[in-house]
């Protein structure tokens, strides 16, 4: 994505509907879409500083919003807007170091980053952020960066980071315990639920030993969590980088080597040229770019039932293209988009509980 002629890292994303969303981006960057990403604006300007980076972004709709970060100088801000994007308040200094992560639910919001020396830092607000309070941290003497912070209800927040931390909040951030597991060495990076009975975090460790990446669930709001990765699938070479969970309580893992995971299938299954080339193989559309007429091949080793399916940059299923059984041999298939807008899409291929997917560019 580029804006104001620059293409930086995108640090965080928030939609709020399917026409509007933000970003955060490196380079002290924030940008705004109102067509459900085809274009985008800045709504907050770049900077040429390398070590100025907006983190975290997450709008309550489409006017009132927060974003987090740190300046060239490390020292943390909050903006935030209640016009959606058109003018900004500023905190300064909450933390004195990165502030990597923000979540609100109604006027309640939490912020977590990274402290000076010796210190966990976090803190609440319960006025829309018009105030800020430290949060208070107990049940560890490991101090290390908290990376990501979501309201799993109205009082409750999870609060991840490096070396194993889980804290939860039961008064809605003002104070954290810390959830003792066996994952101390793991680098928590990603939180995502549907429902509070289905909680999922993903992570890496450090450890030169086994299987570094985990995926834990908790089902009881975040009190006692169990590992529930297939490190026959998700190997040692992939690293995970984040987790979502669809509109089916199903879980997408995503990482380096461009590999996608997921238990949508049958199986956990992953999306990676390494095992599926003796079972099946899905081409890149062409042409792609398109419009609005591509066509997809793919080919079977073996008899099988399929499916080949159209989704959007949400998730939202668009269109099914194939739901049977085809021969063993190479396939392809035309894919009209005349009604769909400019963007980008997704199209899957599921054949002998395996699944993988590719991404197209319609451009009108």
């Amino acid at each position: 994505i580029y804006v104001d002629s620059v293409s930086s890292t995108i640090n965080g994303a928030c939609f709020v509907n399917d026409s509007v969303g933000y970003i955060a981006q490196n380079h002290k960057l924030a940008a705004k879409t109102t067509n459900g990403g085809e274009n985008w604006f800045s709504i907050i300007h770049p900077v040429i500083s390398s070590d100025s980076h907006c983190e975290d972004v997450f709008f309550l709709d489409e006017n009132i919003g927060f974003i987090v970060g740190n300046d060239d100088l490390y020292n943390d801000f909050i903006y935030k807007t209640t016009d959606g994007g058109l003018t900004f308040t500023e905190k300064t200094n909450l933390h004195n170091r990165t502030l990597y992560s923000v979540h609100f639910k109604e006027n309640k919001g939490v912020i977590v980053g990274k402290g000076i020396v010796g210190s966990l830092k976090g803190s609440f607000t319960t006025d829309l952020g018009e105030t800020w309070n430290s949060s208070t941290f107990s049940g560890t003497s490991v101090v290390s960066t908290l990376n990501k912070v979501r309201f799993i209800s109205n009082d409750t927040v999870l609060a991840i980071g490096e070396s194993g931390l889980i804290f939860k909040s039961i008064d809605g951030g003002k104070n954290f315990n810390y959830v003792q597991t066996p994952f101390n060495g793991v680098g928590f990076q990603g939180i995502s639920f549907k429902n509070k009975d289905s909680i999922y975090i993903s992570g890496r460790s450090s450890s030169n030993y086994g299987n570094n990446n985990c995926v834990l669930l908790s089902t009881d709001m975040g009190d006692t969590w169990q590992n529930i990765i297939d490190t026959n699938v998700v190997t040692n070479k992939y690293i995970i980088k984040g987790i979502e969970i669809d509109m089916y309580n199903k879980v997408w893992l995503y990482g380096n080597r461009s590999s996608i995971f997921t238990n949508a299938a049958e199986q956990v299954s992953v999306l990676d040229n390494d095992i599926i080339n003796n079972s099946f193989e899905l081409k890149q559309n062409f042409p792609n770019p398109f419009n609005p007429i591509t066509t997809i091949n793919f080919n079977l080793s073996t008899s099988s039932k399929i499916e080949l399916i159209i989704y959007d940059l949400l998730g939202n299923k668009v269109k099914e293209l194939i739901d049977e059984y085809r021969e063993a041999g190479n396939h392809k298939i035309n894919f009209d988009a005349s009604n769909l807008s400019s963007g980008t899409y997704f199209y899957t291929l599921k054949a002998n509980n395996l699944l993988i997917c590719k991404k197209m560019t319609l451009l009108k």
